[in-house]
């Protein structure tokens, strides 16, 4: 029985097989990707065979070559979340981007996947809140602005996240929050004391780019903010289809060096 025999049946969850195996190959070797038997079995679901794994010595991070896959966003990008806790709660690494589909760290995948169960237990292992994917350097703040998700910002907010830090073109959350009419999320991040005067690499500050679409109530609701009288009510977003939330490459279906769209 060759390590190929030992991934497949991790990948195929067969636990019999990887109990009779497990003594008599190296755990922890790799296949021609990098790929060893902890990322099958946890990108695939099976518990019991990472929990067989990893009492047999699996290491919990090992990288895939060129992608920088790691077990834990493996499974947390598929939705295997006791999997995710396990390796989570055995000391794995929880602060590195991966290099395909969205590039970016655990923190974002849970965002994007709304696992607040995940997400509230990289928060309480103390994970960057500021990490920044690398595609556009959304942080965590800036990626769950995008997608309109209040509570998590909020959450983001208490435990110390820094709302100012731009992404690669200079957008801080405010700027996200103005250009799609999130008000609720706008209003939080001007009472959590955002700079008003931050500008993107066209020289416009959030309050300029609601002014420019037409977002007449976010303008005015920031004029107010600068002028230091922050409205007791938040913006009302103006109806229109056409929106600039950004849209998020998940792993699967990706190929090496794909990018987010523009």
């Amino acid at each position: 029985m060759s390590g190929y025999d030992f991934r497949d049946a991790c990948e195929a969850g067969d636990l019999d097989k990887v109990k009779g195996l497990i003594k008599s190959i190296d755990v922890n070797e790799t296949d021609e990707f990098g790929y060893t038997g902890l990322h099958l079995a946890a990108e695939h679901g099976h518990l019991k065979v990472v929990e067989e794994l990893m009492a047999g010595g699996a290491k919990l991070d090992p990288l895939v070559f060129d992608s920088y896959y790691l077990p834990v966003p493996l499974a947390i990008n598929k939705g295997h979340t006791e999997i995710a806790k396990k390796l989570i709660n055995a000391g794995c690494k929880i602060n590195e981007l991966i290099y395909m589909g969205a590039c970016c760290g655990p923190i974002h995948l849970t965002i994007m996947k709304e696992n607040k169960e995940i997400f509230n237990l990289l928060l309480e292992k103390k994970c960057d809140l500021d990490l920044c994917d690398e595609i556009n350097g959304n942080t965590p703040i800036m990626l769950a602005t995008s997608l309109n998700q209040l509570e998590t910002v909020k959450r983001l907010i208490k435990e110390g996240a820094d709302i100012g830090l731009a992404d690669w073109s200079s957008k801080t959350p405010l700027h996200c929050a103005a250009a799609n009419g999130l008000g609720e999320i706008a209003k939080l991040l001007v009472e959590s004391k955002i700079d008003l005067k931050a500008e993107d690499e066209n020289g416009k500050t959030a309050e300029q780019i609601a002014e420019d679409i037409k977002e007449d109530e976010m303008a005015a609701f920031l004029k107010a903010c600068a002028s230091g009288k922050i409205p007791a009510k938040a913006p009302a977003a103006k109806v229109r289809e056409q929106r600039e939330f950004r849209e998020v490459i998940p792993l699967e279906g990706c190929g090496e060096g794909c990018a987010m769209p523009e």
